[in-house]
């Protein structure tokens, strides 16, 4: 069975009372009418650990997703939450290509930070999975294939993604399947060299950007390559492409290739999580399900995401090209 994405709290303006966040109303009241930078908020897309995602229109009533983050008072939570989410507007508006999701722009204002994307109308892979069970091999290499060439332009642009995971990953649900992947999500992102431009993209914030907090659970336990595990190293490509791999695995087989386990402390998800990327040999996708049958050139290119050596898996054009020519 695939794994679930994680529950949610009701969302204002969808019925629910919220928990954690002002409602649409009292964040409409506070901004005014036009909502923020000239965007008008409509209603609540859904809410991350890093801001909330607005339905808005555009000055000409396009469509936008527009995330805000709440500009915290300076101090060292607050620090870290503001870069996390610089990084992330930074990278959406380097990166350009039909398997990322766009930005339209992004900037800062005396009481939010905010990022405009494009409104895309779709599930994440996670939630299709749930629904309607793996993919079959010609539509999980499409939908892989699509992912990967997204991946190949996000490292090319010295962006590692860290989080990457079905539900990180929009599709369109077509009579065919699901189909046009987009990554989505760039708020634990890794830019090679932010700091040379971080005067471009902190317009207004002196404190230039600091790393993650000793000790911070950092991205989802389920998906961490065992590099990080062993000395904390996610800053490589290869990070990414042991994520892509654990995605692949889940599109083919319906579920993750070890036994998901519910914690109530993230402490010890993370440690048992940690414990099998450091040391579980994954079984091939055909042997944990009967049902997924992938040519065996694919089994072996998964696998090789996989593993436990980081210079040992593929690039993403390369894992791309493995899969394409099965």
């Amino acid at each position: 069975m695939a794994r679930a994405e994680k529950n949610r709290q009701p969302l204002p303006g969808s019925g629910g009372e919220g928990k954690g966040f002002a409602g649409r109303e009292l964040l409409v009241e506070a901004l005014g009418e036009e909502g923020i930078a000239g965007f008008r908020i409509v209603g609540t897309l859904g809410k991350g650990g890093q801001g909330v995602v607005y339905d808005a229109r555009d000055a000409q009533g396009n469509e936008v997703a527009l995330k805000l983050f709440k500009r915290r008072p300076e101090g060292e939570i607050g620090f870290h939450l503001t870069h996390w989410f610089l990084r992330e507007c930074a990278a959406s508006m380097i990166l350009s290509h039909e398997n990322i999701v766009p930005a339209i722009g992004s900037g800062i204002t005396e009481s939010h930070i905010y990022l405009a994307m494009k409104r895309i109308r779709g599930k994440t892979l996670c939630s299709y999975i749930t629904n309607f069970g793996p993919l079959d091999w010609a539509t999980s290499m499409a939908v892989m294939s699509g992912v990967l060439a997204g991946m190949e332009e996000m490292h090319r642009s010295g962006v590692i993604h860290r989080d990457l995971k079905p539900e990180n990953i929009i599709v369109s649900p077509t009579n065919d399947g699901p189909r046009n992947p987009r990554i989505a999500d760039f708020g634990l992102c890794h830019i090679d060299g932010f700091q040379d431009f971080w005067p471009a993209v902190g317009a207004g914030i002196s404190v230039p950007p600091r790393v993650t907090p000793v000790g911070a659970c950092f991205a989802t336990p389920e998906f961490r390559a065992p590099e990080f595990v062993r000395d904390g190293a996610n800053r490589s490509p290869a990070y990414d492409i042991y994520a892509a791999g654990l995605t692949f695995y889940n599109a083919v087989a319906g579920r993750l290739p070890f036994l998901a386990q519910a914690f109530q402390d993230t402490g010890a998800r993370s440690d048992y999580y940690a414990r099998i990327h450091a040391s579980l040999s994954f079984p091939p996708p055909s042997l944990i399900c009967r049902g997924a049958e992938i040519p065996e050139r694919a089994e072996r290119a998964l696998m090789a995401s996989l593993d436990k050596d980081p210079l040992c898996r593929p690039t993403a054009a390369e894992f791309r090209k493995m899969i394409q020519s099965c």
